[in-house]
């Protein structure tokens, strides 16, 4: 028996007509997600982390893919089983089906899913959380070991305030986990404040006679602007990164110039982590490293830990997209490199890619609510106007986290609407942009650089480049460049040059140039 059909057979013995599949936790880590928590990547036997399924009992199921991983699950997933589509509820409209009755966990449903298939003339049916169907019917054991605890500084008594929690009377209790929602059921005829991302097991254990207010947590806005300390371990552990970077990449080098070394994507991804693992205060990768030559670039979000790895041949276009967590911040860098002879197709398609990036480098913007990432999208696509439409262009971007999440979901860069498209970016941010086109079966190009947004006198918004690898040279049409941009690719060089110990590779990549 299949896992849909397997899946099929509980929502019949249940009496339902489908079941929901999300793609977070119980408290929406929707990316890097640990593995038992990788439900949807599970039924649908793909390696995307984001989407969204519902499987139903008429033979029927449905697949949202977010656009930066279509291709990847074009590849992976068994069409004769799954509709791939961008919007599910459409979907079930179209069809015309009669689902009267959806099973789905409200342990690891958002608020703003239920919000969607409000319109569908549908119940939803929360099952008990305890008993998720995906685990059923997987036979997933949750470890009993015990988690390992990093601490963020020493634990030295009185070592900042000098007081205790209790002298400080901040206006909060610490309470077991176990009881979060015991204590919910605590909260009658008081006014409560949900963010849309909330778990929806939230509001069943609310008794609250008053008002539920469902919109953006104030924690999160707080959280996407960074304060002097944060940012300044923002910029070290960039240079400590970055310096890993290109470590690996000089490795890499050699390796190609040695056939006999027949080095994996696999290789490259793991050679990577070990040299991050070298750094100060590193706590993990950030992500599955991605790591992907020839046809597998054009898949946006591949990995090879998860699919038969290729081997790195020379006339093939690589990219390393790869970041980690350390103790003062987290990093998120893509590089594309060609170890031989690029088309000239490539080399225009790099050369766009860059342009974009120093086009929001080089521009100041008005601090307004206008700077959003729907906007900052429409910049970098219109810097591929020149390419023909038969191929899928692809730039996005996120918020980064400080040493934890690195997709920090109050901020996105993309044409889709939503609250985190629409949301104006502001001084103290730390956002990654990663401009990319793909072409589907053949390869894909991406740059992404973590930024600072500063504001200067004039009330302009900067985006400060805090990764700091060079680009390639042999990739780079320079007569499609202007004199300013070339001003300023020299001036970044220099940049990386003065902080990050880039060793050989990166002052021979950075000669190039001269």
């Amino acid at each position: 028996m299949s896992r849909v059909e397997a899946l099929r057979a509980l929502i019949k013995e249940h009496e339902c007509d489908a079941y929901l599949i999300t793609d977070s936790d119980g408290h929406y880590t929707f990316y890097s997600l640990s593995q038992e928590d990788r439900r949807l990547n599970w039924i649908t036997e793909c390696q995307a982390q984001c989407g969204l399924a519902i499987v139903t009992l008429n033979n029927k199921a449905f697949f949202q893919v977010p656009p930066n991983y279509r291709f990847l699950a074009k590849v992976e997933v068994n069409t004769d089983v799954w509709t791939l589509g961008d919007d599910i509820v459409q979907w079930i409209n179209n069809q015309q089906l009669s689902l009267k009755r959806i099973a789905y966990d409200p342990r690891l449903t958002p608020l703003f899913i239920i919000e969607q298939f409000s319109a569908l003339a549908s119940s939803l049916y929360p099952i008990h959380s305890s008993n998720n169907w995906i685990d059923i019917i997987s036979k997933k054991e949750t470890s009993s070991e015990p988690s390992k605890l990093t601490p963020i500084w020493p634990l030295d008594e009185f070592r900042f305030a000098g007081q205790t929690s209790i002298e400080k009377d901040l206006q909060y209790e610490i309470r077991p986990y176990e009881s979060f929602f015991a204590f919910l059921s605590t909260l009658k005829d008081q006014d409560v404040w949900l963010d849309e991302r909330t778990s929806v097991i939230v509001l069943h254990h609310l008794s609250s006679t008053g008002v539920v207010r469902i919109s953006r947590s104030p924690i999160q806005q707080m959280k996407e602007i960074k304060n002097s300390v944060e940012l300044e371990g923002f910029r070290q552990c960039h240079f400590r990164d970055c310096a890993a970077v290109c470590q690996t990449f000089e490795w890499l080098q050699k390796s190609m110039e040695n056939d006999a070394l027949n080095v994996t994507e696999l290789d490259v991804a793991k050679y990577l982590e070990s040299r991050q693992r070298e750094q100060v205060d590193f706590i993990s990768i950030a992500f599955d490293t991605i790591s992907a030559s020839a046809t597998n670039t054009a898949l946006i979000e591949y990995s090879p830990f998860a699919r038969k790895t290729k081997t790195l041949i020379a006339r093939d276009l690589f990219y390393l997209d790869g970041g980690g967590n350390y103790l003062d911040g987290t990093t998120d860098m893509t590089r594309t490199l060609h170890f031989g002879q690029a088309t000239q197709e490539q080399i225009q398609c790099y050369t766009l890619a860059l342009k974009a990036i120093l086009f929001i480098e080089m521009t100041g913007f008005p601090c307004d609510d206008t700077l959003t990432g729907c906007y900052i999208h429409s910049l970098l696509r219109a810097q591929f106007a020149s390419i023909n439409n038969s191929n899928e262009h692809i730039s996005f971007g996120h918020g980064v986290s400080h040493g934890m999440g690195v997709v920090e979901g109050g901020i996105f860069i993309s044409d889709s609407p939503s609250l985190a498209t629409s949301t104006p970016i502001r001084p103290g941010m730390v956002i990654a942009i990663e401009p990319g086109i793909y072409f589907e079966g053949k390869w894909g190009i991406r740059l992404e650089n973590v930024y600072e947004v500063i504001e200067d006198d004039q009330r302009l918004i900067h985006f400060i480049p805090l990764t700091l690898l060079p680009y390639s040279r042999p990739l780079i049409d320079v007569n499609l460049l202007s004199s300013e941009e070339l001003k300023w690719i020299n001036v970044y060089h220099q940049r990386c040059l003065q902080y990050v110990d880039g060793g050989t590779w990166m002052k021979q990549e950075i000669d190039l140039f001269l």
